[in-house]
């Protein structure tokens, strides 16, 4: 397949065109400013230089973001109108992708990080691999230094990217040699791999959407809505209820309880567990902690995943630590991924803060059945438990 490959997300006007595995011709401008002046100068230049005529493209590919909220639009916009024009298909490829495909090492784990500005660094991780970037940990995201800090995966990693020496480094830890850009050729790996075995006859794929992560500077005035809530009736069960605990437990995580996980672990002094009942008397999610002398901890939060980002978790959580409160306890302590950044937000609305880390905490999941065991460290939170 002939590609042509486009990226303006940083801080350079990049178009290449790539014939198979080569890359024919790389045109790149460097700065971050007037790309959309400069972008299809550049692809004109490469198109020349390669000697062919952009009908004869058989794909386009163009970074998404995360970056520059302008340069994510002028790459894309610009992607769209030349698939629409030589009806040639489109993938959009992530910044972090590009970037970690470069960088990778065999039995490192890789992580891109790009400078957001404002102490802040857009990240992905991808687990080690014994060859090319393996499989990523969690989304691209946008974290303040000191929380990207706290969630670096440990064990042997390569950074890379512009924001990588704003992070704390250790001795297990390198900075990748190489460009703070994509390159074309990693744009091409990237732009194969979203293809996959797709053909020039295939059906064409929708068109990418933009990764901006962080809104714009700039917006117009808007109504602000109010954020979409469940009421729930938070209720008390107990081992009678291991059949539908253990049901939700499942819907929620890949290796959730079965009943008789679920009564061993409700049989634990000081064990207790809320359960949450949505409007129409169905379950809807639950709660776990349990009281040893004047300290709580939060065995497990679930909600089923079709209620999610309705306030039920938040809920739970509220109520867990009001019942820790009435059986005497005056803190209340959880862990959590590093990679669960949600769980995390969630918590850290709820009071609670970083206290310690445990290395490899949590057991992952395998990529295939004969793949090594892989970890991942937890955090360790607590809060103080207001006491009426």
């Amino acid at each position: 397949m002939k590609w042509l490959l486009l990226d303006t997300a940083l801080e350079d006007c990049l178009a290449a065109i790539a014939d198979g595995d080569a890359i024919l011709v790389e045109q790149r401008g460097v700065g971050g400013k007037g790309h959309a002046e400069r972008l299809l100068p550049t692809i004109e230049a490469a198109r020349l230089a390669a000697g062919i005529e952009l009908k004869a493209l058989d794909a386009i590919a163009v970074t998404i973001g995360p970056g520059s909220f302008t340069g994510i639009r002028t790459a894309l916009s610009v992607a769209r109108g030349l698939s629409l024009a030589l009806r040639k298909p489109l993938w959009g490829v992530t910044t972090t992708q590009a970037l970690g495909l470069q960088a990778a090492q065999a039995g490192r784990a890789t992580v891109a990080a790009i400078d957001a500005r404002r102490g802040e660094v857009y990240l992905q991780a991808f687990a080690a691999s014994a060859a090319g970037l393996g499989k990523e940990l969690w989304p691209a995201c946008i974290l303040p230094l000191e929380q990207a800090e706290e969630i670096l995966p440990s064990g042997p990693l390569t950074l890379v990217g512009s924001g990588a020496a704003l992070l704390r480094q250790g001795v297990d830890r390198v900075i990748a040699a190489c460009p703070a850009q994509p390159t074309a050729a990693s744009l091409l790996r990237a732009a194969q791999q979203a293809a996959g075995p797709w053909q020039p006859n295939d059906a064409v794929p929708p068109p990418p959407k933009p990764l901006y992560i962080r809104p714009p500077d700039a917006a117009l005035p808007r109504v602000v809505q109010p954020a979409a809530s469940l009421a729930v009736t938070i209720q008390p069960a107990d081992a009678s209820h291991a059949a539908v605990l253990s049901a939700m437990h499942r819907e929620g995580f890949h290796d959730g309880w079965s009943e008789a996980a679920l009564r061993d672990l409700l049989g634990m002094p000081g064990a207790f567990v809320l359960l949450a009942i949505d409007p129409a008397g169905q379950p809807a999610g639950f709660a776990m902690g349990r009281v040893a002398a004047d300290e709580a901890e939060v065995i497990t939060i679930t909600v089923r995943p079709r209620l999610r980002q309705l306030g039920i978790g938040a809920a739970l959580l509220k109520a867990l630590a009001a019942e820790a409160g009435l059986r005497g306890a005056g803190s209340l302590f959880l862990e959590v991924a590093v990679s669960n950044l949600a769980a995390q937000a969630l918590y850290r609305a709820g009071g609670f803060q970083k206290v310690g880390r445990r290395k490899d905490y949590y057991q992952l999941e395998r990529i295939s059945p004969d793949a090594p065991l892989r970890f991942e460290d937890g955090l360790v939170m607590r809060v103080e438990i207001r006491k009426s």
